[in-house]
């Protein structure tokens, strides 16, 4: 996929996120239109065939992508998260924010596992189907100098958890067609 205004998505609408180039004041049409935070791609009412490009060699520091059921696409026409240009691929820095809160309501059969919390994700995908999503790196640094647990080791029975990707089906019982493809995903 590339960022071209020759290019015709008849499927959906589409926008671009550059953290360097691009304005939140922006409407994200255009490579010279481009958003330039993750918070304005979370605030999009996504429709099936929507697609969504982050532009390589950005970095969005202390953010997080989250798609709920509203967000999702159909089998004819997903909804998509890719990259656009050239040079390293987007790194979303998610730094122990994008906090959602997780419940299963009753303790898990593994006691290791926790069952309620807080959990920090670079990627929510809630109760959200036929998406597509490829090309990222995606980190959760413990260490980072903005993260409020930076002092708490891996596996503090306290510390909050940590995911590059979540994926929930609470309300939505079976959900269908979450593609992963070429992400780098590292959580310390």
């Amino acid at each position: 996929i590339s960022f071209d205004d020759s290019l015709v998505y008849d499927e959906g609408q589409w926008a671009g996120v550059d953290s360097n180039g691009g304005k939140d004041s922006n409407d994200g049409t255009a490579e010279n239109k481009a958003f330039q935070t993750l918070d304005k791609v979370n605030e999009l009412n996504l429709e099936p065939g929507d697609t969504v490009l982050l532009k390589k060699r950005s970095v969005f520091e202390d953010q997080a992508l989250k798609f709920a059921k509203e967000d999702s696409g159909t089998a004819e026409a997903p909804v998509r998260i890719s990259v656009y240009g050239e040079g390293n691929r987007p790194q979303i820095n998610t730094n122990g924010h994008g906090q959602w809160e997780l419940n299963y309501g009753t303790p898990l059969d593994n006691q290791n596992h926790k069952w309620k919390g807080t959990v920090s994700s670079s990627i929510l995908i809630e109760d959200t189907e036929y998406i597509e999503i490829e090309g990222l790196e995606l980190t959760n640094d413990r260490n980072s100098a903005t993260d409020t647990e930076k002092d708490k080791v891996y596996n503090d029975a306290y510390a909050m958890d940590r995911t590059g990707v979540a994926g929930v089906a609470k309300d939505n019982g079976t959900v269908d067609h979450i593609i992963l493809n070429d992400l780098y995903a590292c959580a310390e």
